[in-house]
């Protein structure tokens, strides 16, 4: 069978018109050749979490089980042949893009776009890039483990530039700028071509990263090519193109026509050579006219948090921790490991959530102990042999005054957490940053092992529902179907609520969401406003015994030392519409609060993921 890669160009063309018409077709493909030694040597690969050291395991438990799954029966799924092959396609007209430009801060990059051997290098070295990773475990989890990833793949291309005999100052250049992407630029020369690689891989990063990240990504290109927004957004359109035609998920896109999506059948076939080029070239030859127009990016809804649930490194530890749990064998020394666990996780939580705060007392250590050691008290029921993981989980979630650390409950703590998903938003302030997140969603997942108990047991809602004032037992409630939530808000999150309001659009909230049967219990929470305004949320719950109705990511928190609360809680970044927002004349008056309606969505898996977070809840 003839190998498709034979009448292939060597190199990947140019997405300029004039550009394609002065080069001629070469007859062999140094970049096919590469990435089949590539595909073969690294990317065909799984990765081998289970056999990783324990010491490394034990540090970072949830991140080394992040994205193991196969996607499309492709193994690697973040990490495998199309990402690099993209990324080596994007190089020449990242490269032209500059032409003409003036030398700015890495340099004449433009003078560089019609050097054919350091262009066919720079693609070649791009497909090494991440080739010797092990797990998805980046820079901001674990720098050490990171750093060890990045220096294996720069060897393995320097090894390939051995074995084929390339000793040109462009390989040279190539495995420099490689070792030091992201990292200072080591001499002016290098600058261009490192600026270059970043770039490229920069661009493909729409298939994992979120609108936070990726808008910003897209507003450093467009300085870059001196406030050109016009070619920086030709540029995101390229390389969106490019994933959508290789069958990538998309978590992002700023262009309305490609919407968020998850992988596609073709991701298969693309996760081999001689699959993946074709779609590759179909997008790179097709030439872009120097005055085509090209959409703007999308809006925004007016306020929405920075992080997203598709992009969201939450969702990325979430998964990979229910990953672990599904190697599990679930027997009573498990168990017990896991309630030990429990309190680990706590104890790394609390520790590195000190750490953020930006006047730790002296005493940081005693009261961090005797903050673990009131929880323990709050839950020692949980060590009896009836009681459950999950059940110590809702005690910790429930734990009041006594475990409270620098005035604030072990519930609010978890949901700073998860809000700030210091990854997902490049906030690097506390330098564990990753282990923080990584304990608060250890916490989390066992916790919601409850809340979602209505979506294992096969039932469209939780056995405890608002019957209202004719329930009996818990299910009694103020009003039927609904349930309320009390507390403050900041008054510049009003726009987020009254642009989506009547809208039917789906928005995300960034934590867990406490709401009670019971209206006076919400009430009762105003005075903790503080310098906030007042805001009563009614939460509705679609009818179980209607078509579509209940809500599985939900439950009741019976066993709790606060049972008149009567709480009724969501899980993580569960899904919701704004039905409707009444604005209080008079805001920070406890009898006057505003009064925000939402309505909760049946099943969370059933949304999108890529759909604006709220910015206050």
């Amino acid at each position: 069978m003839m190998d498709q890669g034979e009448n292939q160009e060597q190199s990947l063309p140019d997405n300029s018109s004039e550009s394609a018409a002065k080069k001629p077709k070469k007859e062999k493909s140094l970049l096919m050749a590469a990435s089949e030694y590539a595909y073969e040597k690294y990317y065909r690969h799984e990765y081998k979490v289970l056999s990783l050291p324990a010491s490394d395991q034990a540090k970072l438990p949830n991140a080394f089980f992040m994205d193991v799954e196969a996607q499309m029966h492709v193994n690697r799924p973040n990490h495998c042949l199309p990402n690099a092959l993209r990324s080596a396609a994007l190089v020449r007209p990242v490269a032209n893009a500059f032409s003409g430009k003036p030398a700015g801060r890495y340099g004449a990059i433009g003078s560089i776009a019609n050097d054919d051997d350091l262009m066919d290098m720079m693609e070649s070295a791009l497909l090494f890039k991440a080739s010797c990773r092990e797990s998805d475990i980046g820079y901001h989890d674990d720098p050490k483990t990171f750093v060890r990833y990045h220096k294996a793949s720069c060897e393995a291309f320097s090894d390939y530039v051995s074995l084929k005999g390339f000793g040109t100052d462009a390989c040279k250049k190539c495995i420099g700028a490689l070792q030091r992407m992201y990292m200072t630029h080591a001499t002016d020369e290098l600058s261009p071509i490192q600026r270059i690689m970043e770039i490229c891989h920069d661009l493909d990063l729409y298939r994992c990263f979120g609108r936070g990240r990726m808008v910003e990504k897209l507003a450093n290109l467009s300085r870059d090519l001196g406030d050109d927004t016009r070619k920086a957004n030709l540029l995101a359109r390229k390389a969106i193109d490019l994933i959508a035609a290789t069958g990538d998920r998309i978590m992002f896109s700023p262009f309305d026509d490609i919407l968020p999506r998850d992988y596609q059948d073709t991701f298969n076939e693309c996760s081999r050579p001689q699959g993946c080029f074709p779609m590759i070239l179909s997008i790179t030859n097709t030439a872009i006219a120097p005055g085509e127009a090209v959409e703007a990016p999308s809006p925004v809804v007016p306020g929405e948090h920075l992080t997203r649930f598709a992009s969201s490194k939450f969702k990325a530890l979430h998964a990979a921790q229910m990953a672990q749990w599904r190697l599990t064998k679930w027997d009573d020394e498990a168990v017990d490991k896991n309630r030990q666990e429990i309190k680990m996780q706590l104890q790394t939580m609390l520790k590195e959530w000190c750490k953020t705060r930006p006047h730790p007392d002296e005493d940081l250590e005693a009261r961090i102990d005797r903050a673990f050691e009131a929880f323990k008290v709050e839950t020692e029921e949980a060590e009896k042999p009836n009681e459950t993981v999950e059940d110590m989980a809702v005690r910790l979630w429930t734990a009041g005054g006594r475990s409270q650390l620098q005035y604030r409950e072990l519930c609010s703590i978890l949901n700073e957490v998860v809000r700030k998903d210091a990854h997902a938003t490049g906030d690097t302030a506390a330098p564990d940053s990753s282990r923080l997140l990584s304990s608060a969603v250890s916490l989390i997942c066992m916790l919601q092992h409850h809340l979602n108990a209505a979506r294992r047991m096969g039932l469209s809602q939780p056995s405890n529902w608002p019957d209202g004032e004719h329930g009996t037992g818990e299910n009694r409630s103020t009003t039927k179907n609904e349930t309320y939530r009390g507390g403050g808000i900041d008054p510049s999150a009003l726009q987020f609520y009254k642009a989506l309001a009547g809208t039917g659009r789906v928005y995300r909230v960034p934590g867990l969401l406490a709401t009670s049967f019971q209206r006076r219990t919400a009430i009762g929470f105003l005075p903790r406003a503080g310098v906030f305004h007042r805001v009563l949320w009614h939460v509705r719950l679609t009818d179980p015994d209607e078509l579509g109705g209940g809500c599985q990511h939900v439950n009741f928190l019976e066993k709790t030392p606060y049972t008149s609360e009567k709480e009724f809680l969501f899980s993580a970044y569960s899904a919701f519409r704004v039905v409707s927002v009444k604005e209080s004349t008079d805001p920070m008056n406890d009898k006057r609060p505003h009064e925000i309606t939402i309505q909760a969505c049946a099943d969370n898996s059933d949304e999108s993921e890529d759909v604006p977070s709220a910015p206050w809840y």
